[in-house]
């Protein structure tokens, strides 16, 4: 395993980030990997997550989450025990056969420094920017606590002293120019930190700009007497002397040839307006060379389908001649799990890629990833050190990092593909604000508050239909193999619920297998547990997998609520039914059910009325067996038929008022009430499928009292179970008994 703590708090098995949860085991974590290699008490770790105030659980708590660590750690090392070890009343992290990060840059100083000891300057500046390079963003970032917060600060300012140190050896082999520019937003960053003013002005100095160094010098020296009322150093006031004489002491180096300038991060430049310690971005100097990053995913070989989205797509486009628009172009592809939204933007990417010639940035944000959602500032920080931002220099702030993106882009035409959102608080920061960028996001959310703040576009993506489903099997089996097998090729595209991920796993599975005939594979599907069959073993993709990380996202009680959705029978449900599927009032059924719609754990099939595709639906049914127990289970499916027949007595009362049944002879009248004629026919015409799917479901599995109930009012209303009629015939009329 690989522990990062140079930026948000990682642990990583073969490049692949595995679980840290919540504030409190971060922060557990990350005293451990301090003070790496050494017992840390339990006390002391009590301390680090509840400062002065921990609960009387806390040393429960503590050893708790040591233990999901561990448990988190097994797809890794197989004695995660023997990596996170018991010292008496306390733990302690052993990195032997590990990584960190914070080791590798301090062993990369420590090398430093014995070049520079050597005199080898140049050698001594390529490791420092080694280590400079461990760093992916503030120490530390986002998980809070005083000792946590106090231990980012000393880390902060080893990074600061390290960066200094290295500018100095490269000054002294000549490459000021290259220099001046990540100087200058090092100085505004830090206006009070005297070696950057240092640095900045021997190196404007020695690139024959001698009163902008003397000009920077005097910036610095009104900020030190406003701010502290304090003057500069003896050492840089005999720097600006020297530079006043023109001292040759401070002449470039011997032997020294001017170099080209390479790529520069951008201009920071000072603005009275700004406090002190707040950068204000520019874009780059003119004519300094930037990265043109090129970072869109290979496409897919065997991408099928997604005509009219790709047409939809380029519709929300300029064309290809026209000039850019006056505001920013964002486009939100959504979906729900699996349905392939990251394939259709890398598609569009590649397709549009000619349109942006100063790069294609590509983030995976990790939404909906077993880890937290990836940070603002790391994703800035990724976006920037791919822009040309030395590692160790992209501001600690994320506005300020968002300040200095924007400033990057600004008049550069630049596609970025946001990949996986969790949300639009996620992405917002992420926006250019240049009119000839294009951002292209992926979410299962329906980013509703990015349509909202910036106007972006939704492109919601939807199951492949059919034939593209069957070609899609086609392209991975062999176009003669589901050719032969075509009818049993579309049953398994329906058993996959004509969802890519699904089909592409399971052609996967069959393909290693080319002597079975698709029929046994679809009947596997059909015969166990479709979920369990549908995962790729050796690489760990899994149709459930995806599904999981949905659901852990969700609240604890909207949780619940999907949970149960899966136990209605019936096509769809009303959200008129849900609270009394659930038991939640009117409104909390309105808030949980929409909270599903807007991650695409549920689908609109009609006004106020929800689906889900087969796939999804038995992993609502599977989630419910695993977490509530029979007798809840069975309470809520009970309370939703009878809300069904109460109902549909109520409207057959209104078709049929002469008619009478066999629930008017013992029960109480419905309590249910329709408007009016019109209301209980669209009532019934909607709920149909529903009333035969409750009748059924109540003749299998009970109260059989309500199976024989419901066919009586099905019987009333011109329908019966298994031979549907179509409840318009009570428009005109009575209908047959």
């Amino acid at each position: 395993m690989r522990f990062h703590v140079l930026g948000p708090l990682q642990v990583l098995s073969d490049d692949a980030l595995l679980p840290v949860r919540g504030a409190r085991e971060q922060r557990i974590l990350a005293m451990l990997l301090l003070n790496a290699d050494q017992p840390v008490a339990l006390g002391y770790l009590i301390n680090a997550v509840w400062d002065d105030n921990p609960p009387t659980t806390a040393a429960t708590q503590v050893r708790n989450r040591v233990s999901r660590l561990r448990r988190s750690w097994r797809s890794a090392t197989t004695r995660p025990e023997d990596t996170l070890r018991t010292v008496g009343n306390g733990y302690l992290l052993q990195l032997a056969g590990h990584g960190l990060d914070v080791r590798d840059f301090e062993r990369h100083v420590s090398s430093a420094r014995e070049a520079a000891g050597a005199d080898d300057r140049e050698e001594a500046a390529r490791l420092l920017r080694a280590a400079l390079g461990c760093w992916r963003g503030p120490a530390l970032y986002g998980i809070g606590g005083e000792a946590v917060t106090a231990a980012a600060t000393l880390l902060e300012e080893r990074r600061l002293l390290v960066t200094e140190e290295c500018l100095g050896h490269e000054l002294a082999t000549g490459r000021h120019q290259q220099l001046v520019v990540e100087l200058s937003a090092l100085v505004h960053t830090h206006p009070l930190r005297e070696r950057f003013t240092h640095h900045l002005m021997l190196a404007l100095y020695r690139s024959g700009r001698q009163a902008d160094a003397l000009a920077c010098y005097q910036r610095y020296l009104g900020v030190l007497r406003d701010e502290l009322g304090l003057d500069p150093s003896p050492e840089l006031q005999t720097l600006h002397q020297a530079i006043l004489r023109r001292s040759p002491a401070i002449d470039p180096p011997v032997g020294w040839r001017p170099e080209p300038v390479g790529p520069a991060p951008a201009v920071v430049t000072p603005t009275a307006a700004a406090p002190v310690g707040r950068a204000r971005t520019t874009a780059p100097a003119a004519g300094a060379p930037v990265a043109r990053p090129a970072e869109i995913p290979a496409d897919l070989v065997d991408f099928t389908g997604r005509v009219r989205e790709l047409d939809a797509l380029d519709a929300l486009l300029p064309a290809r001649n026209e000039p850019p628009a006056s505001g920013m172009s964002i486009i939100a592809i959504t979906g729900t799990a699996g349905v392939g939204k990251t394939a259709l933007a890398v598609r569009c990417a590649h397709r549009v890629a000619v349109r942006f010639p100063d790069g294609q940035l590509h983030v995976n944000l990790r939404g909906y990833s077993p880890t937290s959602p990836m940070p603002p500032i790391e994703a800035l920080t990724t976006m920037l050190r791919a822009l040309g931002v030395g590692a160790g220099h992209v501001p600690g702030q994320p506005d300020e990092a968002a300040r200095l993106f924007r400033s990057m882009l600004a008049g550069r035409r630049v596609l970025l593909v946001l990949d996986d959102a969790r949300s639009a608080e996620q992405v917002r920061p992420l926006l250019p604000g240049s009119s000839g960028c294009l951002v292209l996001v992926t979410s299962r959310n329906r980013l509703d508050g990015l349509v909202a703040s910036h106007g972006a576009r939704r492109l919601t993506v939807e199951p492949l239909g059919e034939d593209d489903a069957v070609e899609l099997l086609g392209r991975i089996l062999g176009p003669h193999r589901v050719a032969n097998e075509r009818k049993d090729a579309s049953r398994l595209a329906h058993a996959c619920a004509l969802l890519p991920l699904a089909l592409r796993i399971a052609a996967a599975n069959l393909d290693s297998e080319p002597y079975r005939p698709i029929a046994a594979y679809v009947d596997e599907l059909h015969r166990g547990d479709r979920l369990a069959v549908l995962r790729v073993v050796d690489d760990h993709q899994a149709v459930r997998s995806v599904f999981d990380a949905s659901y852990e996202q969700l609240p604890i009680g909207t949780r619940r609520v999907f949970r149960l959705l899966g136990l209605a029978p019936g096509p769809d449900i009303a959200v008129d039914a849900v609270p009394a599927l659930t038991g939640l009032d009117r409104e909390q059924a309105a808030l949980a059910v929409g909270r599903l719609a807007a991650d695409h754990l549920v689908g609109p099939s009609g006004p106020g009325r929800y689906a889900t595709h087969d796939l999804l639906r038995l992993y609502m049914r599977q989630r419910a067996e695993a977490e509530d127990d029979q007798t809840t289970r069975t309470a809520a499916v009970e309370a939703l038929l009878h809300w069904y027949l109460d109902h549909a007595r109520a409207a057959t009362r209104i078709l049929h008022p002469h008619l009478p049944g066999l629930t008017d002879l013992e029960h109480p009248a419905p309590t249910a009430r329709f408007g009016d004629h019109a209301a209980a026919v669209d009532w019934l015409d909607a709920e149909r499928p529903n009333l035969v799917a409750a009748a059924e479901h109540a003749a299998r599995y009970g109260p059989r009292s309500v199976a024989w109930l419901l066919a009586d009012v099905l019987r009333r209303a011109g329908q019966q179970p298994g031979q549907p009629v179509t409840v318009a015939a009570g428009r005109s009329g009575p209908a047959p008994a």
